[in-house]
């Protein structure tokens, strides 16, 4: 009953407001970020099934925030700063492992906890210890990245972004990564 009366009319009301948009900047094809984005999927598909609106060229977009920040690490700084909107409290094997994916680290202070609120210097401390090694991992990661947004996006020109959210952080990172603009719409 919930999802019938707020919602249904929610989610309608985004879809509608999503599709003027589309065709207000020529939208050729938007991609429905992971998770939110397959909800979204499927309802899109059962709207054109009964051809109550036509959208743009669209695809589910298989990502995360975590997967472009890592990609778009260059240098110290960019691994300083992707801790300004997005905080990290843990041990430095989680820090390593969980934030950074990185799977083989040697010597790592599994005791201490860091907290990126709480004790910059320290994290700044352990980030610098292992900045070789997330930014080894980073060039992994973008270069199979970027070989999989390049799938997605071919020669599409006004390309859109469509995610939970208000950061955009998925879609500022690709703009990044492809040095172009994006458009991004978010619920």
């Amino acid at each position: 009953l919930l999802g019938f009366i707020f919602f249904g009319p929610m989610i309608n009301t985004f879809l509608i407001w999503l599709l003027n948009n589309l065709h207000n900047k020529n939208i050729d094809k938007f991609l429905l970020c992971s998770r939110e984005g397959y909800f979204l999927l499927n309802l899109i598909k059962k709207i054109e099934q009964k051809k109550y609106y036509k959208f743009p060229k669209y695809s589910y977009f298989k990502t995360s925030r975590k997967l472009a920040i890592n990609s778009a690490l260059y240098n110290f700084d960019d691994i300083l700063n992707s801790f300004k909107i997005h905080r990290f409290r843990g041990t430095e094997k989680d820090l390593l492992f969980n934030r950074f994916t990185v799977k083989s680290v040697k010597n790592y202070k599994d005791k201490i906890i860091l907290d990126s609120i709480k004790n910059p210097k320290q994290l700044k401390k352990i980030l610098k210890k292992n900045e070789k090694v997330i930014l080894k991992n980073s060039s992994i990661i973008r270069k199979n990245y970027m070989r999989y947004v390049k799938s997605e996006i071919k020669s599409f020109k006004n390309i859109a972004f469509i995610d939970q959210g208000f950061n955009g952080t998925v879609k500022s990172k690709i703009s990044l990564l492809f040095k172009r603009k994006f458009f991004g719409f978010y619920f």
